[in-house]
């Protein structure tokens, strides 16, 4: 008898070890803010997918200079979408990790997030344009080609495992 309240006592424990843990993460995971991005052209940051090409296009130290200004101009527009995008990612995690299903609220951050993303990828566009806009046109047209390969590269790779079946 002592044994079966001892594995209930233990049971009770880990469950409770289990919430503590749980929660803690939870509320790391709201206060933590994410690593600010890298800054440069070959990654996906605020530049959008257009930058990870820059550096294949032999830019001037003009057009870099150029480049460099509009980032430094548009980050206070950026910025703050880009940490609306995080900080509703982790209300959404904090909630699917809670235990309890509130659809409502669910639905709420997700709106959020949707018009979020939606600034977030008109204000890119238009900062790609001012970026492009700065190109010559043999570097435009290289950068339409490499657009186009990657597009057909990705294209591919799901039809590539049906056509060899």
């Amino acid at each position: 008898m002592n044994s079966l309240r001892a594995k209930a006592h233990l049971g009770k424990m880990m469950i409770a070890v289990f919430s503590l843990i749980l929660f803690a993460g939870a509320a790391v995971a709201q206060t933590t803010t994410p690593a600010a991005p890298a800054h440069g052209f070959r990654h996906r940051g605020f530049a959008g997918p257009m930058g990870m090409y820059f550096h294949q296009l032999n830019l001037s130290d003009a057009q870099k200079t150029q480049i460099k200004q509009i980032m430094t101009q548009e980050r206070p527009t950026i910025k703050p979408l880009m940490q609306q995008e995080a900080q509703g990612e982790n209300q959404m995690r904090t909630l699917e990790l809670s235990g309890s299903f509130d659809e409502a609220q669910a639905r709420t951050l997700a709106t959020q997030q949707s018009q979020n993303a939606t600034e977030l990828r008109v204000q890119r566009a238009r900062i790609e344009t001012q970026l492009i806009n700065i190109l010559t046109p043999d570097q435009k047209t290289k950068l339409s080609q490499l657009v186009q390969q990657r597009a057909q590269r990705f294209s591919g790779q799901g039809q590539g495992l049906t056509a060899n079946q």
